[in-house]
């Protein structure tokens, strides 16, 4: 699996509205395999923060409406972890 980040236009309601939102899409590169280690953790959170901001910002002009992340097998737990939900929520005010 290799590492992926693009932006695809949404239709929202009738032809009138295709193109004018956007949806960045990020598929980060992660072994099935992964010994999860602190340290592990930390390089793929960090990873898929900056490939979310980076994918963003190719366009300040027109951040994405959604920014969406695949299902990944990786100890990512949004509601028991307040760094990592604080960390995913900036992100989402700075888009």
């Amino acid at each position: 699996m290799s590492e992926w980040v693009g932006k695809v236009a949404l239709v929202t309601g009738g032809t009138s509205g295709i193109g004018r939102e956007t949806a960045l899409l990020a598929q980060p590169k992660i072994s099935e395999s992964e010994q999860w280690t602190e340290a592990a953790v930390a390089r793929m959170k960090e990873g898929i923060f900056m490939m979310s901001l980076r994918g963003a910002l190719t366009d300040p002009t027109h951040p994405p409406s959604i920014v969406v992340w695949p299902e990944v097998p990786a100890p990512l737990y949004y509601y028991d972890d307040p760094q990592f939900r604080s960390s995913v929520d900036n992100i989402a005010r700075t888009l």
